[in-house]
C-alpha cells in the first residue's frame, strides 16, 4: 500500500512514516473520531494471512506490557502508538531484572491464552516510559489446548513443525521443527527470553558466528554462556536453566520464571544475629588477628616471590602504582596520547621486577619497579622510550627512541644503540642474541618483522606482508622456546587490529602458517598461548614444538587495554597491555579496547551550521542515506564494530551487521530494503535485508579488497572499488542479469581511482583519480566509451551526485589535518554529449572522511549533509598496573589442556 501524509484510511489521517519492514510499513496516524495519535501497520498483499494472524493474536490479549490493537482494516491494522526505543544492552544488573520481570509478565498472559510468540527478540522489544512492550506476533503459534470459548483465536495463527522466527534467538527445537516434527511450545519462548536475558546482561549475542552454520551449531551443541563475572551466582542459574537444550530441563512456565526473578530482585533477607558473649568475642578478635596475621604473610611472600607460584593462598591480585612516574604514555611523536598503543610494560626474567614506560614531568622514559619495593626507578638514558623489552639473560633492557632501537645495561649505564629504524610496536630478544622487531616497509604504514644482532649492524627483513592474500602488516612479534620459531600478528587494515590474525613463522624453513584469530600473542608455560581479542585475554593450549593449538580458545580475562583505534591515521596499534613472568605472575593494564577519537554523526547545512543526530558517540565512518531519507547507514569501528541502521522518524537505531568491526561501507540498495557492505578478509561484497535476523548473502568474491560505492538507478549495475595491494585501486562494475551476475574492470589506468557514484539517470560516473598528482573528482559517461571531464580544479575526492542530476558535492582536504576541509558544489550541465562543471565552495569545517567509500551523503533536497563529526572525549591517563600473582594456577583452571 502506498501512502503519504494526509492520506485517509478510513476514519484515520497519515501523519508521518515511522519505520519500515519485510512485512510492510508502519506509519503515524490521528483517529480523527476520538482526536488520538496511533499507529497504522500495512501490509502487502502477499503477507496478507500472516497480517491477520498477528491482528488475532494481539486481539486476544489485554496486558500493560503488550502493544494493543484498536481497529483492523482489509489490508492494515490500527495499534496503540508505543513511544519507545528497542531494547538495548549492556544494562545495570537491577535494570535488567526489572525489564526481564517484566517481559515475563507479557509472556506469562500469553501463554495462558495458549500463545507462543515464536519471535521474541530485543526489536520486538521497546523500553517505554512506563516499561516493556512486546510487539510483533506476526508468526505466532497457538496451543491445541487454547481456550475454545477465546473467538479470536479459532484460527490456527501457523501450521505445525515451521521454522520462524530469527536466528539468533531460536530456541533448538524450533531449529529441529521441520526436520524431526518436534512441537513447540512456550517453553521455546523461555529459552528465547534467557538470549535476550543475555544481551540485556552484557551487550552481546550468547551465540554468535560468522555464517548461519555456525550459530545453529552454538544453539544447538555450545554450553549456555555464563553471566557469573557480572550478575550474582542465582542470576546466572536462571540464565542457565533458560538456556537448557532441552525443553524439559528448563522453567516450565513463564510465571515461575517471573516468580524466581522477582525473588532474586528483591531487597536481601535480613538475618539477625545474637550478641556475642565476652568469651566468643574474645575467641572472634583472636580469630580475626590470625586472619590479619595471614593476609601480612601472604602479602609479604607475594612481594618477595613476584607473585610465584609458592605464595600461599592460591591467586592473588595487587594493584602497583607507578609512582614517581605519573603515567604509562603513548610516544611524545604520536600526538601526546594519554594511553600506550605500543607494548608499555615487560616482566624480567627472574619475575622480580616490571619495567614500563611512563612520563613524569612531561619527560616520558623507561622505569623498573621491584616488587619488594614501594617506588619505580627511572631508567637513565632513555628519554622517548616506547616498547621495552629485556635479553633473556636480564642483563639488558631494549627499547625504541628517537629513530634508533637501543638497549642500555639493567645494572646502570649510558644506553647503546644498536640500529636505526622507523618506531615500532614490538620487540623480542631471542637467543642467540638476536633481536626481532617490527618497522614500516613504506610511508603507507604497511609493517615487516625484521632482524638485528643485538652487538649492533644492519637489520635485516624477515617477513614481509603477504599482500597477495590480503595481509596489510606484520606485527608484535614474539620468539617462542628455542628460538626456531617467531610469533606475529598480522594486520588486514590500516586503522583496525580486530580482524588480525596470529601467525608463526620457521625461521629455519621460512614457512608461515595462521594460527587462530587474534593479536599479540604469548607464550605462556607450561604450554598456552595467551592473546587479545578486543580487549579481551584469551588462552587455548599449545604446542610450541609444533606452533598449533591443541585445544579451543577461551576468554579467560575482560578489561585488558588494547588499542583498536590511532588518533588520526597511526597505523602502529593493537598491542596488548600485559606481561607474563617465568614464575608465573601477570601484570596487566585494565581498559579494554580504548578509541581516542570517537565521533558524532550531524547534520550541516549549506552554510556550515551543525545539528547533532541522536545516535550515541562511536569510531563512525560512511554514513549514508536511504533513497527516500527516512534511514540512515553507517558502519563503525572499535569495540562496537558493525553496520548500523538509524531510523529518524523513531530516533532507534539498531545494527544490521555482527560486532567485530568486519562489515564496513554500507551502501542502500534500489529498492530501499537492502544494505550492501564490504565483510571478510580480504573484504568482498555482501547484502542483507535491513533485518539483523535476515540471511547474509554474499554478491561477488575475490582475492583483492572490494568496497561498494554507489548502485544504478536501475538496480542492474554496483560501482565498487576494487584494491589489488600491487596495482592500487580502480573502478570495477558488478552487474546483473537474468540471475546472474558478472564483475568487469570500468577504469583502470596507471594511476588511483575510487569513489564513484552514479548519475540519477545512469548516464554517467563521479569518482576521484591521482591521475594529476593529487586527488581531483572526474565525470565519465557510463558505460563508456566517451571523454572524461574535470569537475574539480584545486582538489577534490568523494564526489556525490544531487537527486536532481544537477550538482555535484565534493570534499577537500585542508592537507594540514585528515579531518579538516571544505565540501564543495560544482553546478553541472551536459547536453549532446558535452559536461561542464562549475564549483563554488559551501563551508569549511572539521569532518571525518573515508576511503575507498564515500565519507558523507547528501539530503534528497540537496540542502543538507549528515557527516562525521570528530568528538574528543576526556580520557584518563593510567596510573595503576593490576599484579596478579600465581596466576598459571588460575589459566590452568579456566583453560583444560588435552
Amino acid at each position: 500500500m502506498s501512502l503519504a501524509p494526509g492520506t485517509r484510511l478510513g476514519p484515520y489521517e497519515i501523519l508521518a512514516p515511522l519505520g519500515s519492514g519485510g512485512m510492510g510499513e508502519v506509519w503515524k496516524a490521528r483517529d480523527t473520531r476520538l482526536d488520538r495519535t496511533v499507529a497504522i501497520k500495512t501490509t502487502a498483499a502477499h503477507l496478507s494471512d500472516r497480517f491477520e494472524r498477528e491482528a488475532r493474536a494481539i486481539a486476544a490479549l489485554n496486558h500493560p506490557h503488550i502493544c494493543q490493537i484498536y481497529d483492523v482494516g482489509a489490508d492494515y491494522l490500527v495499534m496503540e502508538l508505543i513511544d519507545g526505543r528497542p531494547l538495548a544492552g549492556p544494562l545495570p544488573v537491577d535494570q535488567a531484572l526489572k525489564y526481564a520481570i517484566e517481559i515475563c509478565d507479557a509472556l506469562d498472559a500469553a501463554h495462558r491464552k495458549g500463545i507462543t510468540h515464536r519471535d521474541l527478540k530485543p526489536a520486538n522489544l521497546l523500553v517505554t516510559k512506563t516499561g516493556i512492550k512486546l510487539l510483533d506476533f506476526g508468526v505466532a503459534k497457538i496451543s491445541p489446548t487454547a481456550r475454545p470459548d477465546d473467538a479470536t483465536l479459532s484460527m490456527a495463527i501457523t501450521g505445525k513443525n515451521e521454522i520462524v522466527g530469527t536466528l539468533y534467538y531460536m530456541s533448538p527445537e524450533q531449529l529441529q521443527a521441520q526436520a524431526n516434527g518436534q512441537e513447540i511450545d512456550a517453553r521455546s519462548d523461555i529459552f528465547s527470553f534467557g538470549l535476550v536475558l543475555y544481551e540485556m546482561l552484557t551487550g552481546k549475542r550468547a551465540f554468535e558466528g560468522s555464517s548461519a552454520a555456525s550459530v545453529i551449531a552454538g544453539i544447538m551443541e555450545r554450553p549456555a554462556p555464563s553471566i557469573a563475572g557480572i550478575a550474582p551466582p542465582a542470576l546466572d542459574r536462571v540464565l542457565r536453566k533458560c538456556l537448557a537444550k532441552s525443553p524439559d530441563d528448563r522453567w516450565q512456565s513463564a510465571r515461575d520464571l517471573r516468580d524466581e526473578l522477582e525473588w532474586i530482585a528483591g531487597p536481601p533477607v535480613e538475618t539477625h544475629i545474637k550478641p556475642a558473649s565476652a568469651r566468643s568475642s574474645r575467641t572472634l578478635f583472636l580469630l580475626g588477628s590470625a586472619l590479619i596475621a595471614m593476609l601480612v604473610l601472604g602479602l609479604w611472600t607475594f612481594r618477595r616471590s613476584g607473585g610465584a607460584t609458592s605464595a600461599p593462598g592460591g591467586v592473588t591480585r595487587l594493584l602497583m602504582a607507578l609512582n614517581p612516574a605519573e603515567a604509562l604514555l603513548g610516544p611524545p611523536e604520536i600526538n601526546q596520547q594519554e594511553r600506550p598503543s605500543r607494548t608499555a610494560l615487560v616482566w624480567t626474567p627472574d619475575g622480580q621486577a616490571l619495567i614500563f614506560s611512563g612520563i613524569r614531568a612531561g619527560i616520558q622514559q623507561l622505569f623498573l619497579r621491584r616488587i619488594d619495593q614501594l617506588e619505580a626507578t627511572p631508567i637513565n638514558g632513555t628519554e622517548g622510550a616506547v616498547a621495552p623489552f629485556v635479553s633473556p639473560d636480564g642483563h639488558w633492557i631494549g627499547f625504541w627512541a628517537h629513530g634508533e632501537l637501543k638497549k642500555v645495561p639493567a645494572a646502570g649505564g649510558p644506553p647503546v644503540s644498536i640500529c636505526k629504524s622507523r618506531i615500532i610496536s614490538a620487540a623480542t630478544w631471542g637467543d642467540g642474541d638476536t633481536i626481532f622487531f617490527n618497522q614500516g616497509e613504506d610511508i603507507n604504514g604497511q609493517e615487516g618483522i625484521w632482524r638485528v644482532s643485538a652487538s649492533g649492524g644492519a637489520a635485516v627483513s624477515v617477513a614481509s606482508p603477504d599482500t597477495a592474500k590480503g595481509a596489510y602488516s606484520y606485527r608484535l612479534p614474539q620468539v617462542l622456546p628455542g628460538g626456531k620459531t617467531l610469533l606475529f600478528t598480522v594486520t588486514r587494515a590500516a586503522q583496525f587490529m580486530g580482524n588480525g590474525q596470529i601467525a608463526a613463522l620457521s625461521l629455519e624453513t621460512g614457512k608461515q602458517k595462521i594460527i587462530t584469530d587474534g593479536a599479540d600473542a604469548r607464550y605462556v608455560a607450561p604450554g598456552y598461548l595467551v592473546f587479545m581479542r578486543m580487549g579481551a585475554l584469551f588462552a587455548a593450549p599449545f604446542d610450541p614444538r609444533k606452533a598449533a593449538l591443541t585445544g579451543e580458545a577461551e576468554g579467560i580475562l575482560d578489561g585488558v587495554m588494547q588499542s583498536a583505534q590511532g588518533p588520526t591515521y597511526d597505523t602502529d596499534i593493537g598491542a596488548g597491555q600485559f606481561s607474563v613472568s617465568s614464575t608465573g605472575s601477570l601484570a596487566y593494564v585494565p581498559g579494554g579496547v580504548f578509541s581516542e577519537d570517537l565521533r558524532s554523526l550531524v547534520w550541516v547545512d549549506r552554510g556550515g551550521a551543525v545539528t547533532p543526530i541522536d545516535m550515541p558517540p562511536r569510531v563512525y565512518w560512511a554514513p549514508r542515506l536511504s533513497r527516500d531519507g527516512r534511514r540512515l547507514a553507517v558502519y563503525s569501528r572499535g569495540a562496537e564494530g558493525r553496520v548500523w541502521i538509524h531510523d529518524f522518524s523513531s530516533g532507534a537505531t539498531t545494527p544490521l551487521t555482527d560486532p567485530g568491526g568486519t562489515s564496513d561501507f554500507p551502501v542502500w540498495g534500489p529498492d530501499d530494503h537492502h544494505v550492501t557492505f564490504a565483510q571478510d578478509n580480504p573484504s568482498n561484497l555482501f547484502w542483507r535485508e535491513d533485518d539483523a535476523g535476515s540471511p547474509v548473502a554474499r554478491l561477488a568474491t575475490s582475492t583483492d579488497a572490494q568496497a561498494p560505492n554507489a548502485w544504478s538507478p536501475d538496480g542492474a549495475h554496483l560501482a565498487i572499488t576494487q584494491t589489488d595491494p600491487r596495482m592500487g585501486s580502480h573502478i570495477w562494475v558488478l552487474s546483473f542479469k537474468d540471475g546472474h551476475s558478472t564483475l568487469n574492470p570500468w577504469l583502470t589506468s596507471p594511476f588511483q581511482e575510487t569513489c564513484a557514484d552514479f548519475s540519477p539517470d545512469g548516464r554517467w560516473l563521479a569518482y576521484t583519480s591521482n591521475e594529476s598528482g593529487r586527488n581531483e573528482v572526474y565525470v565519465a559517461p557510463y558505460p563508456g566509451p566517451g571523454s572524461r571531464y574535470p569537475v574539480s580544479n584545486k582538489g577534490g575526492e568523494c564526489p556525490a551526485w544531487s537527486r536532481d542530476g544537477h550538482e555535484i558535492s565534493y570534499w577537500v582536504e585542508s592537507g594540514s589535518s585528515p579531518v579538516q576541509g571544505t565540501m564543495m558544489a560544482a553546478a553541472v550541465s551536459y547536453k549532446s554529449g558535452e559536461f561542464a562543471a562549475a564549483p563554488r565552495k559551501l563551508f569549511e569545517g572539521d569532518f571525518w572522511l573515508t576511503f575507498p567509500g564515500r565519507g558523507y551523503d547528501v539530503s534528497a533536497d540537496g540542502r543538507r549533509f549528515v557527516m562525521v563529526q570528530p568528538r574528543r572525549l576526556a580520557t584518563h591517563p593510567v596510573t595503576q598496573i593490576v599484579i596478579v600473582g600465581n596466576w598459571t594456577q588460575e589459566l590452568t583452571r579456566l583453560v583444560s589442556r588435552p
